[in-house]
């Protein structure tokens, strides 16, 4: 093989790559994809005279599951859960459905979380 049968047709060989590079990825882009994210838990709304006891908030990991194109363009710095605490009072709360506590945009779903629960023991400071 010869330098000039390389050469010969280079634009040619240049556009059909291009072509099929554009192809696979709009190909592959459309199908639905999971990505694993840790997401830091935020309390929010929490009274001045109430605090937690062992405040250890767990990063909750989730699956998010949606087109591959929105997943890699998912921004996971940005993700948390807040859990509102306006209407907490001394004891023990629960927190479930924490999947629902995160803002994503349309086309992506969270489809598992774990842990699935967190408690928080309130305390009067």
């Amino acid at each position: 093989m010869n330098m000039e049968t390389v050469n010969n047709n280079i634009g040619l060989k240049a556009l059909s790559l291009l072509l099929a590079v554009i192809l696979w990825f709009s190909l592959t882009a459309g199908i639905d994809a999971e990505e694993r994210v840790k997401v830091p838990v935020r309390l929010k709304n929490l009274s001045g005279q109430l605090t937690v006891q062992e405040l250890t908030l767990p990063a909750v990991e989730l699956v998010i599951a949606g087109p591959r194109i929105m997943i890699w363009q998912l921004d996971k710095d940005n993700l948390e859960i807040n859990l509102d605490m306006k209407e907490v009072g001394p004891g023990t709360v629960a927190f479930s459905d924490l999947g629902r506590m995160v803002r994503l945009r349309k086309g992506l779903k969270v489809v598992r979380v774990y842990p699935s629960q967190i408690e928080l023991r309130i305390v009067k400071k």
